[in-house]
């Protein structure tokens, strides 16, 4: 949205000096002044590292729980298919 003077949620990742990887999302809101021309800008960076990874768990935890429910359901549909020898006679 810069035609707009607004920027929203653009991401970035920043090395610190340790080497670790910083997640961040910029905001930003272009100054001009009342002639048109650019004046200034404010932006701000939130920090977004610890969101990304607990949000990387939790999606990997629903994966997995839908991978096991899923195995869990085949497993016993093919049960109640075992015990099935003719159709409508199954115990």
């Amino acid at each position: 949205m810069k035609e707009e003077g607004v920027l929203h949620n653009i991401e970035f990742d920043f090395v610190s000096k340790s080497g670790n990887i910083i997640n961040a999302l910029f905001e930003g809101v272009f100054d001009y002044s009342p002639e048109g021309s650019f004046k200034r800008t404010y932006t701000t960076f939130k920090d977004v590292t610890q969101e990304k990874q607990i949000n990387k768990i939790v999606s990997n935890a629903i994966i997995n729980s839908e991978e096991k429910k899923g195995l869990f359901l085949h497993r016993n549909f093919t049960t109640v298919l075992d015990q099935c020898y003719l159709p409508l006679s199954c115990s």
